[in-house]
């Protein structure tokens, strides 16, 4: 709720953590930024919005994108209007090529947010071969490396192409399973080993870093914990 976001920046902020608005939409946004009007109108109320909650930035989850010339576009203009000051990321599929958007939109995005997961043809949340290749696909179709963030899901699914999800927590409280398991008791998931083998990966290959949905479904301060698998490995503890 709107009456939460405050609180919501300001303990973000007493962490020491970034907060973004996102903004979603699909045929939405087609309509939208194809009509100069709109489009301008849009880029003011968020700025607006940004500005007044003191918010730092704001994250662009537009996956469905018919017109990448319209998408670059409203990313050019919004980034002239929030400044340099302020943070642009996207949410970019791991469906291409072409990607979701189009390259000349990248001098104003600071970072894209990859979606390595929820892969339609295979039920194992991706492995580390096939999000290798997504990412070297972004990379091939003109973004940096250090601009491609990848994602790291925080959940299970059952089979290819399933859009319903179980929480990672559930499967750690059910079943407990070792740490270089990923499928088990009819489920697919990333487990702590494959987590570290992509973070490291990630290090390795010079790619900006990496990202979780969701970190609410994580089981914090837990051995298994994906978190506590990512810091360790981002920083070389144990």
């Amino acid at each position: 709720p709107w009456s939460q976001l405050n609180t919501f920046v300001n303990a973000c902020h007493a962490n020491n953590v970034k907060a973004l608005v996102c903004l979603f939409g699909t045929g939405d946004l087609n309509s939208i930024t194809s009509n100069p009007t709109l489009r301008a109108r849009l880029v003011s109320n968020l700025t607006n919005v940004i500005n007044q909650y003191g918010l730092d930035g704001i994250n662009i989850d537009w996956e469905g994108s018919n017109s990448p010339t319209n998408y670059a576009t409203f990313v050019r203009e919004l980034r002239a209007s929030l400044g340099s000051g302020k943070i642009i990321t996207a949410i970019g599929t791991f469906l291409g090529p072409p990607v979701n958007i189009d390259p000349s939109a990248e001098p104003y995005l600071d970072f894209v947010t990859v979606m390595t997961y929820d892969y339609w043809h295979i039920p194992s949340n991706g492995s580390l071969d096939v999000v290798a290749g997504t990412m070297q696909m972004w990379h091939n179709q003109g973004f940096p490396k250090d601009k491609l963030v990848m994602g790291i899901p925080f959940f299970a699914t059952t089979a290819a192409g399933v859009t319903g999800w179980t929480p990672y927590s559930n499967i750690v409280n059910s079943f407990n399973p070792a740490p270089s398991l990923n499928s088990g008791w009819g489920y697919y998931w990333n487990g702590v080993d494959l987590v570290k083998a992509k973070v490291k990966w990630i290090m390795d290959n010079g790619y900006g870093g990496v990202f979780n949905y969701e970190t609410g479904t994580d089981v914090l301060n837990h051995p298994l914990s994906l978190s506590n698998a990512i810091h360790q490995t981002l920083t070389g503890s144990k």
